[in-house]
């Protein structure tokens, strides 16, 4: 059953479709590891406030190394 969020365009909801068809588009098998640490930071700063500069750099490192990643292709 689709919730209304499912059609939302948020990087969780694209974790969900490459989890799903990733084998067929043929993403490196690491980018949803990285990607979901990428996706669980931005949640926490939405949720819970502000980052430490530690945690917003490494966001920041995660992110540049999963579109790495997705350019590889």
């Amino acid at each position: 059953m689709q919730t209304r969020y499912r059609n939302t365009a948020t990087l969780g909801n694209l974790l969900h479709e490459v989890n799903n068809n990733m084998q067929m588009a043929g993403v490196d098998a690491d980018f949803p590891r990285i990607a979901n640490m990428v996706n669980d930071t931005g949640k926490k700063a939405v949720h819970q406030g502000l980052l430490s500069e530690d945690e917003a750099r490494g966001c920041l490192q995660n992110a540049r190394e999963a579109l790495e990643l997705l350019l590889r292709n």
